[in-house]
């Protein structure tokens, strides 16, 4: 029988924490975002362009969703609010405002420095994303709202999605339980989530471009953060059947 005063077996959490944000490493970061745009954006212009079975199930689930929500009111003021809400820079503003402040405080310098790049950037590409697709946006019977520029990928749906996993990533040391963590993934999905289908309905995008914007907002991003966080050593802790 082991003495009182020997000590207790204790296990070593690994956790992910943000590399140095060196400029070649940033420079790495950035090209593998890239790629992921042009793989979208050849996606976009190959498959989604080219395929009337594709552009045919757009218009007509668009076009039932104008339907859907002209015929509520209440519904239109929601989707206008929300829309004016999750705009890009919104978004970002908040998300800097946030890293900065919590930066300030020593709690996350190293990911407040990885994130607001991160962001920018993707920003940046879905643009560019859209520039070289060139879709027209949808041009239902009873317009809803009238928004500037090309619909693939839309940019709500990439830019909401790059900016709710960013405030995963940001706030994830802070929130030290499972439920909070939780909780926080489950709102920030739900944000994303809501603003795909807030531009559905509003007729400003067609389904495949909130897919698209989902798929590559993620691609960019889990890239960016592969590269720029690393695995180590965390708080050590005594085995769970040990614990009172």
């Amino acid at each position: 029988m082991p003495s009182s005063d020997e000590p207790e077996p204790t296990t070593q959490t690994r956790h992910l924490e943000p590399r140095r944000p060196s400029p070649w490493r940033l420079l790495v970061a950035f090209l593998v975002m890239a790629a992921a745009m042009l793989v979208t954006a050849w996606v976009g212009k190959q498959v989604v362009l080219a395929s009337s079975s594709v552009r045919d199930l757009d218009e007509r689930v668009s076009d039932a969703a104008v339907t859907f929500s002209l015929a509520r009111p209440w519904l239109v003021d929601l989707l206008l609010g929300w829309s004016h809400a999750t705009e890009p820079w919104v978004l970002y503003l908040l998300l800097t405002v946030l890293a900065g402040g919590l930066a300030l405080r020593g709690l996350v310098q190293r990911r407040a420095l990885w994130i607001v790049p991160v962001a920018l950037v993707g920003w940046g590409l879905a643009v560019l994303c859209k520039l070289i697709v060139g879709r027209p946006r949808p041009v239902p019977e009873e317009a809803i709202k009238h928004s500037l520029g090309y619909s693939y990928p839309s940019g709500h749906a990439t830019n909401s999605t790059i900016a709710m996993i960013l405030l995963v990533v940001l706030l994830w040391p802070l929130a030290r339980r499972a439920w909070s963590r939780t909780l926080l993934v489950l709102g920030a999905a739900s944000v994303a989530a809501l603003t795909c289908l807030d531009r559905i309905f509003l007729g400003v995008h067609y389904p495949s471009d909130v897919v698209a914007g989902v798929l590559v907002g993620s691609a960019m991003t889990a890239a960016a953060l592969l590269i720029g966080l690393r695995r180590q050593p965390g708080p050590t802790r005594p085995p769970r059947s040990s614990r009172a």
